[in-house]
């Protein structure tokens, strides 16, 4: 996960995930088996996924979480 994603962001309830190109598919599974219980379901494309959750507060909690996995302020 770590050496694929490239930037984390929110908007709303809305995460944002960048990753490298190819990499989104096999990202959004490695977050999916986390089962995090505020993350409502995922979509990923080719070099971006999107995590939907379930208020804005969870999407903010989420992008902090997971920059503290990929060991970014």
């Amino acid at each position: 996960f770590a050496d694929s994603v490239t930037s984390v962001q929110y908007a709303q309830n809305i995460v944002v995930v960048h990753c490298l190109t190819g990499m989104a598919q096999a990202a959004c599974a490695a977050m999916d088996s986390l089962h995090w219980s505020q993350v409502i379901g995922t979509l990923a494309g080719d070099d971006t996924f999107i995590c939907i959750t379930t208020g804005e507060r969870q999407a903010e909690e989420l992008v902090l979480e997971l920059k503290r996995l990929l060991k970014v302020d």
